[in-house]
């Protein structure tokens, strides 16, 4: 599977296939199949929710102080 890039506000965020997906071996065929982690949702037009992968795989911190509303992202270090 290949890496997918969200690009936000400019910024590239580039998730590696463990992040998106689990790998399942089948029993009968010996092949991994790939079970992927995101959902179609429909509501609405240009609208997407990152979820969970992208939670996991980047940390984010928001700000939501009066004269500022901001959003950071960065990779997160799991150990």
């Amino acid at each position: 599977l290949p890496d997918i890039t969200f690009k936000l506000c400019g910024q590239d965020f580039i998730m590696a296939p463990e992040d998106y997906a689990h790998m399942y071996r089948t029993d009968k065929e010996k092949q991994e199949i790939p079970f992927l982690k995101f959902a179609e949702l429909e509501i609405g037009n240009n609208i997407s929710i990152l979820g969970d992968p992208f939670l996991q795989a980047f940390y984010t911190y928001y700000d939501n102080e009066v004269d500022g509303k901001k959003v950071g992202i960065a990779h997160a270090q799991h150990e």
